[in-house]
Formats: C-alpha cells, sequence, structure tokens
C-alpha cells in the first residue's frame, strides 16, 4: 500500500474532471513502465492511497515516476511552480497476508466515507477504483504537448486486477467489497 499526501495538506487532487483524468493516465503509464499491478486506488483532495502488487521489486520505480509526472501535470494546470508533494516520503505499508490486503484494501475504499466526505464510496466523485478491468486513460492535453516527437500516447488502458486474496477474482472481490461494506 502506497500513501502520498500534498504539501501543506492542500486540497491540489480536489475531484475534478482534469484532475482524475491527469491521475489515471499517469498512473497508467507509471504502471505500464515498471510492470506494476494495480489492485485499487482512491484519491481524496490531499491524498492518495494505491493498492498493487510489486512482484518486480519496482515500487519506488513507480512512485518516483507516477508521483513526478502527476506533480507536474496538475501543477502545470493549476499555474503553480512550488512543491506538489510533502516533504515526507510516500508510506509503503508491506501487505503480508491476504487479510492485510483485504483490510487495507477495504481501508482505502471506504477512506471518503469515514472522512465524512460522502454517505457511500460510490459517490466520491474523485478516482476510486478496485474492480477488476481495463479502464481508458486520455492524455490530459492541459499538460502534454501534441506533437509528433512525444512518445506518450493519446490513450492508455489501466488495468485493475483483483488481489490474491481469495480461491479466484470473483471471491476476491466479494472479500473487500464484503470488508469495504462493514468499514
Amino acid at each position: 500500500m502506497v500513501t502520498r499526501r500534498t504539501t501543506q495538506r492542500q486540497f491540489l487532487l480536489k475531484p475534478s474532471r482534469e484532475a482524475n483524468q491527469a491521475f489515471r493516465y499517469c498512473l497508467a503509464l507509471a504502471a505500464e513502465r515498471t510492470g506494476a499491478q494495480v489492485h485499487a486506488y482512491c484519491v481524496l483532495s490531499n491524498h492518495y492511497h494505491l493498492i498493487n502488487t510489486d512482484t518486480d521489486a519496482r515500487v519506488p520505480e513507480l512512485t518516483e515516476y507516477f508521483n513526478g509526472l502527476l506533480a507536474r501535470c496538475l501543477n502545470a494546470h493549476y499555474g503553480r511552480w512550488e512543491n506538489f508533494w510533502a516533504s515526507a516520503q510516500p508510506s509503503y505499508v508491506r501487505l503480508e497476508t491476504p487479510d492485510d490486503v483485504v483490510a487495507k484494501t477495504a481501508y482505502t475504499l471506504a477512506n471518503p466515507v469515514a472522512g465524512g466526505l460522502v454517505s457511500h464510496g460510490s459517490e466520491w466523485p474523485g478516482e476510486r477504483l478496485f474492480k477488476p478491468g481495463r479502464y481508458l486513460a486520455r492524455r490530459p492535453k492541459f499538460f502534454f504537448r501534441d506533437a509528433e516527437d512525444v512518445a506518450l500516447p493519446e490513450k492508455l488502458w489501466l488495468t485493475i486486477t483483483a488481489p490474491p486474496v481469495g480461491s479466484d477474482e470473483a471471491s476476491s472481490v466479494r472479500a473487500i467489497e464484503t470488508a469495504t461494506r462493514e468499514r
């Protein structure tokens, strides 16, 4: 589980079409480049939580690339030049057992409700994904140049995979949904 906060807990990740688009695109690009398996994430206004499997020990590379790209992208969108992220390093929590994965994924998904922001997680207007599938990620026009010399694709697919907590994908999703409802 990776958690990262914005500088001075400012609402630099506040839900908007642009912030949601930038987050998904930058994460899709970082996951594709590092081979990380993304299982779930939730973006709050001043931090995010990301649940992933790091089979190749590349989470530091994933977060460095992702956080740097997202910071530059959203700073450009907001007309900012200062630090985007808090000076503290990202929090990395190793989830060693299936129960750990279920508990932290439920924590991640229930975060908007626990914070009193919405009454049900699905009502959160920010990025919040955990169901396995491929999700379209379009390159934000407000940051990335639209030129032939740019090697970044106009669209990517962010793949969300079920974490290995059940006997199959459906049982993994059910376990997470149940734990999230209980939380």
